[in-house]
């Protein structure tokens, strides 16, 4: 009590003495305002010079770098002070520099000041090269003062007295680093000592103030600047008196609580420990022990302390473990393997650390770590069973697994990215010489017994000792993926491979490779599971599944270990833990547990400190985080941390990597909804014909087999079925479901006895091939339509062709032949003119067979001339009633011919030439006519289609033959002794030249209709 009293009255006393000083100085200010400032100055630099001198001393003592910049930089500033006060008005001691010179002075101090507030606090629980921090501020105030004396600078003050740009500029600058300052201590709070951090706060305050001040007085009020320097002078005396009085007087005191945490720390890993700590004193009694031993010798039952160890272990193991305290070596330790009985009668297995407790010299007693491995040799043996299944599996794998030897071919592609080589795959594909030198390289370690049943097959000359016994030419090509996957440095890949049987059987497998934990740094030992295509879900998942037991078994994993108080702030955390968090393992003691994670992430792991600190539970969580590689996830086991019974400091976070095993169950998860979700039928079927297994989609295919009420599949599909397990192929059928086709692929699982049917909705597919068929059909058709339609035109080029030459021909022969005909004719005129009486009967009739020779020949060359030159149509209205009438009176029928008209009274006129449809209708008629050898009819009718009227001139003559009818209307093509073939000819396109058409039907020996169409008279408009 009186020790405090004293401090407290020190205390008092120092800060009246202060004040005292202080308000004398301000007294003195009003007096003589030269001396005021070279009084304040003094005192600055006195206090500056005099922190620095302390710290500078103490300098290997004081590991915090906050003290070490503070002091440094207020030294160099406190020189800065000082040119000023001897440079400004009034001190000759430097005559040439002047009042510029002196301001600059002052702001160069102000602004190492500055610089030194925020640096300072970056520094903090941080070591510094004292030297070369010396060295750089020393350097630094070299430049500046050799600036400020040797060149000219823009003045700071104006004629008027008032700040210039400069000077403003440079003050501003100052407050912005001081602010910054501000925000870097105030970031520091939770690590400072409550008074500690409230005085460097207000030291930072009263610096801004004091130099907003200054800045903002710019006409050098006098009374101001004795405010701003009253204020800088208070804020170095709170940074002496922490510094000197804290930080050297009372360093129990001190910024930071790394003792007391240090202390906490040790205390809980202490308590938390699973080794048992004891101290025993000379008569083998416990004075010390932890959680942890009373537990393993009392099983939690009362402390250990008091208690003897005799009552635990025998005399002669007892003896084992204090032996070493009767040896004279107080360094000597000793460690055993025993067997106790704790209170509970249980027997437990020890191994045993101990070691001479030494007091002022002399060795007092044993120092005992007890190891409780009754659980560990539980696990050992259990491992060692593990480890004789594994071997009992890898040998009987139902897969091929090797185990190989890559180092070689590790270093061989080592030397490649020494030359330079990036693109892996694309060199190993341009030098597959490489890849078989690389084949060669790998060495086989050992092989189950399914690897040497498929490649050994019995011969112990064909044991495998190089990877070049099961490839062949062509499949080194597969082996560039296994290259890959070394080359890329990865330790565990899966690709497609091809290998060959001694009996040249080619093998396709799914490879799985893996690197033995431990031994990924040169590929010394990396395990091949192989596995055929057909069956590689199936083996990939009961390889996936030995890995993991034997991973779990084989694997001393880590696991991730971080202390956290109840505001989130890291007291500790282990090298796993980064890994973990995928971050570089730093000391981020202090640092909140934002620093770690991202904002959701820490957010929810705080809630969970929250949360466990209240309660006595110890929960586990299941959580994942998103790194770079992909989501990984962890199991995270929340612990207490206790300061006593009743009062929790922090949570202890103990974290598991289960991503893998979360893949799996994803993975596995995925597996057992295909078949379930699988819109399409998916069932299984035994060699019986029961149905195992029938997802949605299979319901309506056992609707259709019905099933449900006669519990079998139809006769047909057991057939099926077990056809395709006897010959072990697939089948596809085909069901009809509703209006639906159904395709279903049997997949026979010969060694399981089983089918697996894969059903397809065909329904779309069918229509479309059955769409396409017809589609085809029709373009044959349309194929064959068009060929026709072209050998059509190519006939009607050709008859055109001749017809041109025809028509050339009867231009030039026509007028020649009538000249001649017309004298003939003349001269049997004049005959029968001149010799009528005298001619005989006979020579009258030779001149009548010459009148109609004439005039057949005539006809002929008319015929010609008309075919050679036909005129345009004049197009009239014309009567067909008074046509035909007019034709009949021309061309009398013969006796043995009866005419019958048939033609409506109303029968519409026609737009035509009339002549020229006269000749058409009178060549018609007398084909007809010529058509009828004996007695017979020709019939004439007319109707309406659409447009057009419509003659039909039938006769019932001799008919034409079928042959003959594509022929008719040809040129020179006729089947009369005489006429040369041209009349149906010139018919036909003297139709066509008067828009209409003409159409012929004949029936042999029944007789034959001519059609023409003419075009009905246009209604008047």
């Amino acid at each position: 009590m009186n020790v405090q009293g004293n401090k407290r009255v020190g205390s008092n006393f120092a800060f009246v003495i202060s004040t005292c000083i202080l308000l004398l100085l301000n007294i003195i200010g009003f007096i003589n305002e030269l001396l005021f400032h070279f009084l304040i100055e003094t005192i600055a630099i006195i206090l500056c010079s005099c922190l620095f001198t302390v710290i500078w001393i103490l300098r290997e003592k004081i590991e915090n770098g906050y003290y070490k910049i503070l002091g440094i930089g207020l030294l160099f500033s406190s020189f800065f002070d000082l040119m000023h006060i001897l440079t400004f008005t009034g001190m000759p001691i430097f005559p040439k520099l002047g009042v510029n010179h002196s301001f600059y002075f002052f702001l160069a101090g102000r602004f190492f000041q500055a610089v030194s507030f925020l640096v300072a606090p970056i520094c903090i629980g941080k070591k510094i090269k004292n030297g070369l921090t010396l060295l750089f501020y020393s350097i630094s105030t070299v430049i500046a003062t050799f600036v400020i004396v040797h060149y000219s600078l823009p003045p700071l003050l104006s004629p008027a007295g008032s700040h210039t740009s400069p000077r403003t500029l440079i003050d501003f600058s100052i407050i912005v680093i001081l602010i910054l300052a501000f925000f870097f201590v105030y970031k520091k709070k939770e690590v400072l000592e409550t008074k500690v951090f409230w005085i460097i706060l207000g030291s930072t305050i009263l610096a801004i103030l004091s130099e907003t001040i200054i800045s903002l007085n710019t006409n050098e009020t006098h009374l101001v600047s004795v405010l701003g320097l009253n204020l800088r002078m208070i804020a170095y005396f709170l940074l002496f008196q922490i510094t000197i009085v804290t930080g050297i007087t009372k360093p129990q005191q001190i910024f930071y609580h790394e003792l007391q945490t240090s202390r906490e720390q040790l205390q809980n890993l202490f308590n938390n420990l699973n080794e048992g700590i004891c101290i025993l004193d000379q008569h083998e009694k416990f004075i010390f022990s932890n959680p942890a031993a009373d537990l393993i010798f009392l099983g939690g039952k009362g402390r250990l302390t008091g208690h003897n160890l005799s009552k635990f272990v025998s005399s002669e193991e007892l003896q084992k473990i204090t032996g070493e305290t009767n040896n004279s070596n107080k360094n000597s330790s000793s460690s055993l393997e025993l067997e106790i009985t704790d209170s509970n009668q249980q027997k437990k297995s020890l191994i045993v650390f101990s070691s001479p407790r030494v007091v002022e010299g002399n060795i007092d007693g044993e120092f005992i770590i007890f190891h409780d491995i009754s659980e560990m040799k539980e696990n050992r043996s259990r491992l060692e069973e593990a480890g004789h299944l594994y071997q009992s599996l890898f040998m009987d794998a139902p897969i091929r697994i090797w185990e190989n030897d890559y180092s070689e071919i590790k270093k061989a592609i080592d030397d490649l990215k020494d030359q330079g080589v990036i693109d892996f795959k694309d060199y190993f594909e341009k030098n597959p010489q490489f890849v078989k030198r690389m084949v060669q390289l790998a060495k086989v370690r050992t092989y189950n017994k399914l690897v040497e049943e498929t490649y050994v097959q019995g011969n112990p000359t064909r044991k495998i000792s190089s990877l070049t016994q099961i490839f062949w030419k062509e499949s080194y090509k597969t082996y560039i993926s296994e290259l890959m996957a070394i080359a890329t440095n990865q330790t565990r890949a899966t690709y497609e491979m091809t290998t060959i049987t001694p009996d040249n059987r080619i093998i396709y497998s799914i490879i799985n490779l893996s690197v033995v934990s431990g031994e990924n740094s040169d590929y010394s030992r990396v395990i091949i599971s192989a596995d055929d295509i057909t069956e590689r879900e199936k083996a990939r998942l009961e390889l996936q599944s030995s890995e993991e037991k034997f991973r779990l078994l084989a694997e001393n994993s880590g696991v991730g270990i971080g202390y956290f108080d109840l505001k989130g702030n890291i007291l500790y955390h282990n090298e796993k833990l980064m890994e973990q968090i995928g971050k570089p393992f730093e000391d981020d003691i202090g640092k909140h547990i934002s620093d770690l994670y991202d904002k959701e992430v820490a957010e929810r792991t705080l809630e969970r400190i929250r949360r466990v600190s209240r309660s006595n539970e110890t929960p586990t969580f299941v959580d994942y985080l998103d790194l770079p590689e992909g989501r990984k996830w962890y199991s995270m086991t929340y612990t207490r941390i206790m300061e006593d019974e009743n009062h929790c400091i922090g949570v202890q976070i103990i974290s598991h990597d289960i991503t893998q095993q979360k893949e799996m169950e994803t993975q596995l998860e995925s597996l057992a909804r295909f078949p379930r979700e699988n819109p399409n039928p998916v069932m299984r079927l035994s060699k019986n014909g029961i149905v195992t297994y029938s997802n949605e989609g299979g319901y309506p295919i056992l609707k259709v087999w019905n099933y449900e009420e006669k519990g079998k599949i139809p006769d047909y599909m057991k057939t099926i079925i077990q056809n395709c397990l006897n010959f072990g192929k697939p089948e596809i059928i085909e069901e009809k479901v509703n209006d639906n086709i159904v395709s279903l692929y049997m997949a026979p699982i010969t060694d399981m006895n089983y089918v697996n049917i894969y059903g397809r909705d065909v329904t779309d597919l069918k229509n479309a091939e059955d769409k396409l068929l017809e589609y085809s059909k029709n373009l044959e058709k349309i194929v064959a339509e068009q060929t026709d339609e072209l050998l059509l035109t190519q006939e009607r080029l050709a008859r055109q062709e001749k017809l041109a030459v025809m028509g050339q021909l009867a231009s030039g022969v026509g007028h020649e032949l009538r000249n001649p005909l017309a004298v003939i004719n003349n001269a049997v005129y004049m005959l029968r003119l001149g010799a009528t009486s005298q001619l005989s009967e006979p020579s009258d009739d030779y001149l009548d067979i010459i009148d109609q020779e004439v005039a057949s020949a005539n006809k002929i060359i008319t015929d010609l001339l008309t075919f050679a030159r036909i005129k345009p149509a004049n197009l009239i209205s014309t009567d067909i009633h008074v046509c035909l009438e007019e034709l009949f009176k021309k061309f009398v029928p013969p006796e043995n011919v009866n005419v019958k008209i048939d033609l409506p009274q109303n029968l519409p006129k026609v737009y035509v030439d009339d002549k020229q449809i006269d000749q058409v209708m009178a060549n018609l008629i007398i084909n007809a006519y010529q058509a009828i050898p004996n007695k017979g009819s020709l019939t004439i009718t007319a109707m309406i289609e659409k447009n057009m009227l419509r003659l039909d001139f039938t006769d019932s003559g001799i008919g034409i033959p079928p042959e003959n009818l594509e022929k008719i209307f040809e040129p020179l093509f006729s089947t009369k002794t005489k006429g040369i073939g041209l009349g149906l000819t010139i018919s036909k396109t003297l139709i066509e030249a008067n828009g209409g058409k003409i159409k012929v039907r004949s029936t042999l020996n029944k007789g034959t209709t001519f059609s023409i169409y003419l075009p009905r008279e246009q209604p008047s408009k």
